[in-house]
């Protein structure tokens, strides 16, 4: 599930576990009441301004985690990789970046 927030984020809901699962930042205030769907296949979110103008996100992780690499220009630390994810094992996360 997703829900727009007043922080000018939607957040999404794993809802058989009861927590938040991720957030998308945007810098369009954002609230319940603007459209938002996931596309039938879920690869994609559509949202709704104020303005009433419509932007398509790109879910897929291959996306985000090149927007990540170009924004932070490295890899993530181990501290950083155990805090983000866990227990998976730590790799590379962007590559070509020390």
């Amino acid at each position: 599930m997703a829900i727009g927030v007043e922080t000018g984020e939607v957040l999404f809901w794993d809802m058989t576990a009861g927590t938040i699962i991720g957030a998308l930042p945007t810098s369009e205030e954002i609230s319940s009441r603007l459209p938002m769907s996931f596309s039938d296949d879920s690869k994609s979110f559509v949202t709704g301004n104020i303005d009433g103008e419509i932007k398509v996100w790109d879910l897929q992780l291959p996306v985000w985690q090149q927007l990540i690499c170009n924004r932070i220009q490295r890899n993530l630390t181990e501290a950083e990789w155990v805090q983000y994810l866990g227990d998976i094992p730590y790799r590379e996360t962007c590559a070509g970046f020390e």
